[in-house]
């Protein structure tokens, strides 16, 4: 084959990679748009690069066919005799303009294209956790196929650029296949991936597409490293150089049959010396191959055996499926070494159930942490050694954990008459749980953690909303610790979640610590109205308790007067009745003795004189002074006047 039809075939080829580059990556954007998975971002971009190296293969290969053709019109014009390169002339413009194509544009295009490709690795990585929308799984089948086909149509122009290079031993041609059959081997690999997903045999695509991601990594650094490598290798003329595009790596795709032959001419080409092609490849074929390949075949089987440590337990799934045993419980390996189907055919998913695990309620990653703690009151008091002391209202406190910040939660004030007001209070509570049911742990739900201390917030929540802001700080954080853990425990339970609670704690349960010194002025200002209506509360029941006694006592008084005044009553009645009966029998005696009875009591004390008659020679005088003991006849005997 002349030159001239060689440089036709590596034309036609070109182009039409640029012509299948072109239509295939538009499908696969199509494919994107109708199945947006961002494993597909990354085989645009590798697809985009084709079409690139396509046209760079095409540019290449047509300036050294100019150079073939100027060079020949020289030889033409000299004949057969040597001659000599002069300056301005085709030759001289075409040597210059291919040297410097593949010495600056391509070496900067590839190392562009290395550094770029890391960058877009790190964005690909970052997505890469991002799961799909649950509504597109109807359509996993039918992308499964779409992409199969477009592994089908790289494969195909891979193999035929592989082919013609082979037959023209062009290394632009073998690039160009190279990067066909990488793309090809992805996407039929995703395709199969996609499909086992689909019949819900296995899910691996995540895996699968941080492979494919680490891959193209490699890639980029080979491309890299290959442009530092180009540019320090020993060479004997600029004829020499290497078209950078093409991937060592690749290149084995391109020729499966000629290992041997590549590494050879990797040796020989980046460091110059010769090895014998025959003796390489029977040391390769009869030693190397079979120890890499009975080491790999080893290796693979080495995935069966999988060992439970003590304390561990274990979840055995095959084909994606969890296994069971015949009464349909899942079936927990305990510890031991334990086996499964190779991968990715089998899988041990492995939990600790003896580790005690522990999250936070109460505290949130800190958005500011490198801004340091917000800034407190300023402190009207000091304490001596405060490094030693530890309290709520200071930073030395330690409340939260460093890289958190304390959220505070709004609790109901029962101690408000009349109306409900809420108050501030920073709380802390670590719950310490293990991990009862792997199972239900592991496959129920995808951050089981992250759902408990949803759950555990939920309740806190919902607690102190009813509970009292100062209880719960006081006397009653051991009952609502308590109260909490069952709670959870019980909506743990309820969700399968297979966790158990072994402990919670009430750490910290206050207002909030940039707070301190306006919490200690209302609550000053709350005790010390607390004391004074306890004071006047304490006087308004003494002087009830006087008033009480003293109505009581009036009350007696008036009960003791009605009885004396009902006796006395009762008495004079009697006499009276008495009296009468008496007169009724002797009336002037009765008048007599009253009389006399009257003198003698109400004149007591004063002299009594009785006149018999006015013009009587005597007067009877009868002085009761002097003896009280004298009657009234002796009187009459005793003294005259």
């Amino acid at each position: 084959m002349n030159s001239k039809e060689k440089f036709s075939k590596i034309h036609f080829v070109s182009l039409l990679a640029i012509i299948a580059s072109l239509v295939l990556t538009s499908s696969l954007y199509a494919l994107k748009l109708w199945y947006p998975i961002e494993i597909f971002s990354s085989f645009i971009y590798l697809g985009a690069f084709g079409l690139l190296v396509g046209a760079i293969a095409w540019q290449s290969n047509r300036l050294e066919a100019k150079l073939k053709e100027y060079s020949a019109q020289a030889k033409s014009v000299s004949g057969d005799a040597l001659f000599e390169e002069e300056e301005g002339t085709d030759l001289a413009f075409a040597k210059r303009s291919l040297m410097f194509f593949e010495r600056y544009v391509v070496s900067l295009f590839c190392f562009g294209v290395g550094v770029g490709t890391l960058i877009a690795v790190y964005y690909f990585w970052s997505r890469l956790s991002i799961s799909p929308d649950a509504s597109l799984s109807k359509r996993g089948a039918n992308a499964a196929a779409m992409t199969m086909g477009l592994a089908a149509g790289y494969f195909i122009f891979a193999s035929y650029a592989g082919g013609v290079s082979r037959d023209v031993k062009s290394s632009k041609l073998r690039a160009l296949s190279g990067w066909f059959y990488c793309s090809a081997i992805m996407l039929f690999i995703l395709g199969v991936f996609e499909i086992a997903s689909s019949l819900d045999l296995f899910d691996y695509r995540e895996q699968v597409n941080y492979v494919f991601v680490i891959t193209l990594t490699i890639l980029a650094l080979e491309m890299i490293m290959g442009v530092i490598m180009e540019s320090f290798r020993p060479r004997h003329s600029e004829e020499e150089r290497a078209f950078l595009l093409e991937s060592r790596l690749l290149t084995i795709l391109t020729s499966p049959g000629g290992l041997a032959s590549n590494i050879v001419h990797v040796i020989e080409y980046q460091t110059g010396i010769r090895v014998s092609e025959n003796s390489f490849n029977i040391v390769f074929k009869k030693v190397l191959l079979p120890i890499v390949a009975v080491q790999l075949l080893w290796l693979y089987l080495l995935t069966t055996m999988v060992e439970i440590k003590p304390g561990y337990a274990g979840i055995r799934e095959s084909f994606g499926k969890v296994s069971r045993d015949a009464s349909g419980e899942v079936v927990q390996l305990q510890p031991g070494l334990n086996f499964k189907l190779p991968w990715p055919l089998g899988e041990i998913s492995i939990y600790n159930v003896d580790k005690l695990s522990t999250f936070t309620v109460g505290q949130v990653k800190s958005a500011s942490s490198a801004l340091g703690a917000p800034p407190m009151e300023e402190d009207e008091y000091k304490i001596s050694n405060e490094e030693k002391v530890h309290v709520w209202g200071r930073q030395s406190h330690g409340a939260h954990d460093e890289g958190f910040e304390d959220f505070n939660y709004l609790a109901s004030n029962s101690r408000a008459q009349g109306e409900t007001t809420m108050s501030m209070l920073t709380i802390k509570i670590p719950v310490h749980y293990q991990v009862k049911d792997i199972y239900k742990y592991l496959y129920n739900y995808k951050d089981p953690q992250l759902v408990l201390q949803s759950l555990a917030e939920q309740e806190l929540v919902s607690y102190i909303s009813t509970a009292d802001y100062h209880n719960f700080m006081g006397n009653n954080r051991t009952k609502a610790a308590d109260l909490l853990k069952e709670t959870i425990q019980a909506k743990a339970d309820a969700i399968n979640l297979g966790v158990n609670l072994v402990f919670l704690e009430i750490e910290a349960s206050h207002p909030p610590v940039d707070t301190v010194l306006s919490h200690d002025r209302v609550m000053g200002a709350v005790y010390e109205s607390e004391a004074n209506i306890f004071s006047a509360q304490t006087k308004a029941t003494r002087e009830l308790s006087v008033a009480k006694s003293y109505q009581e006592q009036m009350l007696e008084e008036a009960e003791t007067e009605k009885v004396q005044r009902i006796a006395f009553a009762r008495a004079q009645s009697e006499r009276f009745r008495i009296q009468q009966k008496i007169y009724g029998k002797a009336p002037e005696i009765f008048k007599l003795v009253s009389y006399l009875d009257f003198i003698e009591r109400d004149l007591n004390g004063v002299p009594k004189y009785i006149f018999n008659s006015p013009k009587a020679a005597k007067n009877i005088i009868i002085n009761f002074e002097n003896n009280k003991n004298i009657g009234l006849l002796k009187s009459l005997s005793v003294e005259e006047d």
